[in-house]
């Protein structure tokens, strides 16, 4: 069976079944905020704990600011089995707020009935905290550990409640606390790891290593993972995590297209094709889908069928929830169809929903450099450079001068302004490969594209400005390389032209017989030496 079609049925036809067997897996998912999944194995499972199943699923509704939803479960709970006392708690719980001198002593009874057990002082606490008395919380979990230092879910929830203040140093220890009484306190884990994915995701990492170690067959490690090392950018890794996920039978729709995103970035366009479609089998309007597969098509350099999938995203229905990434494959799509001037408009647009995204000034230079308007591609990459904020890599630089290079080339005649602009651009483009050169000087380019800038700040050759840079790049080319050739026959026809300039006659004619080496039907080099005869 393809792995996109097993995906499919795990969703879907083998989900009820898999949940319907243990409800303990609805109490995991429900503690890691993941309500959806574990309203489905509640409602589902088989368990002889009555109570306890309507505990839980008075807890989501509770979660979900379902409060009437949340008295019936509570309620039924508590007619099932009195002596499960969360039921009570939960049903305390919904009129704290309006009621709060008489819930608070109702409470106070309970944990007096049941002062040894730190799992019912902890439902207390969260209890309080869930209706924003923190300190109250705070001061029951103390009498909570002091009843049992080992219950690991009282440093989880004390830590929950630091989260919630953003004091996250704070919070972090406490999660650690509780991995100490319980080193496979996934929980804990997820939740340490939670705070991190976003501000440092390679300390998120390695939480959810520590998870997975101790919890190979958790199927939420590895999504946590799988999110974690898609905020670092580790995309194959992301990949590598989410596809052990998609073995849990829990796998669902988001994940689905968070999985098809991940192999997007990680350059799996074809698998992630596979899974998009599928999905789209179900749901052929589906927006996250189809600018997933617009995404994948564009990749692929499928431009027609790419372009055939915007009509599906680009309509009055879906122009409130388009993103930046759609605007900007919009844009290049657009690019490669020619239509320029709507390029622009849709980059520009990429950058009004998201300013951060600095590669779209990269794109724009590109689309302005394709219409020779080298003086626009200039200022948008030159923006592109600074916005990055680093220093920029050896190809930006080489990118920057060559656009400085085609501008100053462009202007071929005019008045003295103009000749000032173009010598102004030549230069700047000089300096920018003179870093280049200084950055790899093994490599040609640095050396190849002074002696072009050079050849054009003095295109009679008189002074032989562009000499020391031709002669440069040939001592780091493979003459030999059929690659190459055209390069190295550049380099020789102007070292050949230069010293036929200066009258040195045999020099001149040593660099056309190596052009004749290299290319012996070279007609440019066989009239240079005819005409040397």
């Amino acid at each position: 069976m393809k792995r996109t079609t097993w995906i499919a049925f795990t969703a879907s036809l083998f989900f009820a079944e898999a949940i319907a067997a243990d409800c303990s897996e609805g109490i995991e998912f429900f503690k890691y905020g993941d309500f959806k999944i574990a309203k489905e194995i509640f409602s589902n499972c088989n368990s002889s704990n009555t109570a306890e199943k309507m505990f839980y699923l008075g807890e989501i509704y509770f979660a979900e600011g379902k409060r009437d939803s949340a008295f019936l479960f509570y309620n039924k709970g508590k007619m099932a089995d009195e002596n499960y006392v969360f039921n009570e708690i939960g049903l305390l719980k919904l009129t704290q707020k309006s009621n709060p001198s008489v819930t608070t002593a109702e409470l106070q009874k309970i944990a007096k009935k049941n002062k040894k057990r730190a799992d019912v002082l902890t439902s207390i606490a969260k209890a309080f905290f869930q209706n924003g008395e923190k300190e109250l919380a705070l001061n029951w979990l103390h009498e909570a550990q002091s009843v049992n230092n080992q219950y690991a879910e009282s440093f989880v929830l004390e830590g929950d409640i630091y989260a919630s203040m953003s004091e996250y140093g704070k919070a972090s220890s406490f999660y650690e606390m509780a991995l100490t009484t319980n080193p496979k306190c996934e929980e804990a884990y997820i939740r340490y790891a939670n705070i991190y994915t976003n501000i440092n995701p390679k300390t998120a990492i390695e939480v959810l290593n520590r998870c997975v170690n101790v919890n190979p067959s958790s199927a939420l490690a590895q999504r946590a993972l799988g999110d974690a090392y898609y905020a670092d950018a580790q995309f194959s890794k992301a990949a590598q995590a989410y596809a052990q996920y998609a073995e849990s039978p829990y796998y669902q729709p988001a994940d689905l297209s968070k999985y098809a995103m991940i192999l997007l970035f990680n350059g799996e366009f074809q698998k992630s094709t596979d899974i998009v479609n599928e999905a789209l089998r179900k749901d052929p309007n589906n927006l996250v889908m189809n600018r997933l597969l617009m995404y994948n098509l564009y990749e692929q350099k499928q431009y027609e069928q790419s372009f055939s999938v915007t009509k599906k995203i680009f309509n009055e229905k879906n122009k409130s929830q388009l993103i930046w990434m759609d605007h900007f494959y919009y844009g290049k799509l657009l690019s490669k169809k020619g239509m320029k001037t709507d390029a622009l408009k849709q980059y520009e647009t990429a950058l009004l929903l998201d300013s951060t995204k600095n590669n779209i000034y990269k794109e724009m230079a590109e689309v302005y450099e394709s219409t020779s308007n080298y003086e626009m591609a200039i200022r948008q990459f030159q923006k592109f450079i600074d916005k990055e904020k680093a220093e920029a890599n050896v190809n930006d630089i080489l990118t920057l001068g060559k656009y400085n290079y085609y501008a100053g080339n462009q202007i071929s005649e005019g008045n003295q302004d103009s000749l000032s602009f173009k010598k102004l651009y030549l230069t700047m483009a000089d300096s920018l490969f003179n870093i280049v050169e200084k950055k790899v000087p093994k490599n040609y380019l640095g050396h190849l594209w002074r002696a072009r800038t050079n050849s054009a700040l003095d295109p009679e050759s008189e002074q032989g400005l562009a000499k020391p840079y031709y002669e440069s790049a040939l001592t780091v080319l493979d003459v030999k390389n059929p690659r190459e050739t055209r390069i190295v026959i550049e380099c020789y026809s102007y070292l050949g032209y230069y010293y036929f300039l200066k009258k040195e006659t045999d020099l001149s004619k040593s660099y056309w017989n190596k052009i004749i080496e290299v290319d012996p039907q070279n007609e440019v080099a066989k009239k240079a030496l005819q005409g040397m005869k």
